[in-house]
């Protein structure tokens, strides 16, 4: 696992460690619960704004042609931290429950063009990704519903959403990092080469063979046999 981790592409390390980050985020918010009950919108604004920098940073570590999900995701996470500092002043349950619901859908239908990309490559990591976008779906869905609790509801389930939102997009990354591993391409290689029909193909030509033979024995003897009934 070191070896494949030190022989990584580096925009995939730094995808790693900023998902890893968000996972701290929401760790943080755990421990630190207490800064929610002051002013939880803006403590909430405030964390979509890092999530923001954390992505920037990592989209300009290392770019890759025609990859802009992540520099996607912040600009995402800047227009909802935004949102959320405008309207802060209104229900904390409304803006809260909208501005993930927000969130959510956008970042679905960025992950989705990516989804669409990878299969056009006939990369695997479609199909990964596409499990892994459903899931934030649905987790998305579930901690918008429960933003209509009071305060201290609130800072837990978004604790809870950052926590498992860092989580899903690292078991991704490590699922890229090792897809993307040499010896895994080798195997893979071997596996796409390797027909699982060849060995029937194979005892078709045998019995093909046979049947020449067998065609070819029998009229020998027919020859033979005339032979012997003209020289009678």
């Amino acid at each position: 696992m070191k070896e494949t981790l030190k022989n990584t592409d580096l925009s995939l390390k730094a995808n790693l460690i900023s998902n890893i980050l968000i996972m701290v985020m929401g760790i943080l918010i755990m421990i630190f619960k207490t800064f929610g009950l002051i002013d939880i919108i803006l403590y909430i604004s405030i964390l979509f704004y890092i999530l923001a920098f954390i992505k920037v940073i990592t989209y300009f570590i290392r770019r890759k042609e025609d990859d802009y999900e992540t520099l996607i995701l912040a600009l995402i996470s800047t227009i909802i931290a935004t949102f959320m500092f405008i309207y802060k002043s209104d229900s904390v349950s409304i803006t809260l429950g909208l501005g993930l619901t927000i969130f959510s859908v956008l970042e679905i239908v960025n992950r989705g063009y990516r989804i669409l990309v990878l299969k056009k490559e006939d990369n695997f990591m479609w199909t990964i990704k596409f499990i892994t976008t459903f899931v934030i779906g649905v987790l998305g869905l579930l901690t918008s519903i429960n933003f209509y609790h009071e305060t201290t509801v609130q800072t837990m389930m978004i604790a809870y959403y950052f926590i498992t939102f860092g989580l899903i997009l690292t078991i991704e990354n490590f699922i890229e990092i090792f897809i993307s591993d040499k010896k895994f391409k080798k195997i893979l290689a071997k596996l796409i080469d390797e027909d699982p029909y060849k060995h029937l193909d194979n005892i078709k030509e045998d019995r093909l063979k046979q049947i020449e033979e067998a065609k070819k024995s029998k009229r020998n003897v027919k020859k033979k046999t005339k032979k012997v009934s003209e020289k009678q």
